[in-house]
């Protein structure tokens, strides 16, 4: 076959074509951008500012209204099924958007009845479709691991090419501008590029990359926000801009909107450092875990093993997402009889309880015996007795005394141990034993 069919070009044939923007400098059309920053940054808000203008035609904050006045456009929001009507739609109306022209693709029911939200890369043509047929000028995807497909390890960077490529692939076919929004990881201080978590391969994948935050001077009660460029591939990096959040009427009910400031000294890097000589002063790690465990599962129920990948893509670790799961009350269960274990937000799920206790003591000298809610039963370590049901009691003192072959029984074991099903062992899926070890993996039975 001749070259030319195999996709080499001359570039002295390649026509120069300016670079379309949704927001200039900042935010560009027909390509991907990602939108970075802590828990309750502001990110949500800020773009829900960004959509209201989209929809109105009304120039971006850095831009003059008479340069840059356009038509109104359709938007796209990728979400969670159950912040519709309590969080975004109170959003856009106070930031003054036109409602007919902000589109939502909420979670539909699966097989079992439980909600299922869009993922990629497994729906991406439906939403090529909708772009096209809604004459999307913004798609915004919020959070996005949250819509990724189940499996899929966001801190693999294949996996991540799997589901942002369809992303950029819609992006550059319709001509609209496409933005997801990450958390910060753990170690997120000063390293602007590495401070969004998951794959360095998302940052690779796309075209801009926004920090929003607090400055590390600004007391932590100030509504003061910033949003700066970190990455920008096509253009010169705009200087940072502030922004504070103030409450304000959603459509009657109360809510917050952003007031723009002007130019600021902050850099991305800035608004990546811990605040206070330490990040987790800021927000400790299991309340940052609540929050990322909220925003996961709000848009319905994740499997344990999906939960715990893109967990530690985020750096969760395992034990501070159970502590957070129970403090925000995420209930556990498992699909059928010996299916895998899935977290939820709901109220109530069908099982049968035992007299579940919370745990601040879970570490690597502590196995943990848990319920077929996932609820951490209470083991004290020199008597390893439990309270609840006689069946279950039995059943875990039956587990207790099985001789793991490598030391004797489990009940004896200093930190961790491995073991299988067999002889001795009580037959079902009423209990999940879950040994930490010391890396603080957890190995589940």
């Amino acid at each position: 076959r001749p070259l030319h069919e195999l996709g080499f070009v001359c570039i002295n044939d390649v026509v120069v074509e300016p670079v379309d923007w949704l927001w200039e400098e900042w935010i560009p059309r027909a390509m991907l951008s990602i939108c970075d920053g802590r828990p309750d940054a502001g990110k949500t808000t800020m773009l829900c500012d960004i959509a209201a203008r989209v929809t109105r035609g009304h120039a971006m904050p850095t831009e003059s209204s008479q340069r840059f006045a356009r038509e109104p456009e359709a938007v796209i929001f990728m979400t969670s099924e159950n912040v519709f009507a309590q969080v975004l739609r109170p959003r856009l109306e106070a930031a003054g958007a036109d409602m007919t022209l902000c589109h939502g693709w909420q979670a539909t029911p699966d097989e079992e009845g439980l909600p299922d939200c869009p993922r990629l890369p497994r729906d991406s043509e439906i939403l090529g479709r909708a772009v096209r047929e809604y004459g999307a000028a913004l798609v915004i995807v919020d959070p996005l691991f949250t819509h990724m497909d189940e499996g899929l390890n966001p801190n693999r960077d294949t996996d991540v090419r799997r589901a942002l490529v369809p992303l950029a692939r819609i992006a550059e076919e319709s001509g609209a501008a496409v933005v997801a929004v990450r958390h910060f990881n753990k170690s997120a201080n000063g390293d602007a590029i590495n401070a969004g978590s998951g794959s360095i391969g998302i940052v690779g994948t796309a075209r801009s990359l926004l920090m929003v935050g607090k400055p590390p001077e600004t007391p932590d009660e100030s509504p003061e926000r910033v949003v700066a460029v970190a990455k920008m591939n096509i253009a010169v990096k705009p200087q940072a801009y502030s922004f504070s959040i103030v409450s304000a009427d959603g459509g009657g009910v109360s809510s917050s909107r952003v007031e723009w400031g002007g130019v600021s000294t902050s850099t991305a890097a800035d608004l990546t450092r811990a605040r206070g000589g330490d990040a987790r002063m800021l927000s400790p790690a299991r309340d940052e875990a609540a929050q990322w465990l909220r925003d996961l599962l709000s848009a319905g129920d994740v499997s344990s093993s999906d939960v715990f990948d893109k967990g530690k893509a985020d750096g969760h670790s395992k034990k501070t997402l159970y502590r957070a799961s129970d403090e925000i009350g995420v209930e556990k269960y498992r699909k059928g009889f010996g299916g895998a274990w899935w977290w939820g937000l709901r109220d109530s799920i069908d099982g049968q309880d035992g007299q579940a206790v919370e745990d601040d003591s879970l570490d690597t000298e502590t196995v943990g015996i848990y319920d077929n809610r996932g609820h951490l039963w209470e083991n004290e370590p020199e008597t390893r007795s439990v309270e609840g049901p006689p069946e279950e009691a039995e059943a875990i003192d039956a587990i207790l005394a099985h001789d793991l072959g490598n030391g004797g029984p489990l009940a004896e074991q200093p930190r961790h141990g491995d073991f299988s099903s067999g002889d001795g062992l009580p037959d079902g899926d009423l209990l999940q034993i879950d040994i930490p070890d010391e890396d603080d993996e957890v190995n589940h039975a």
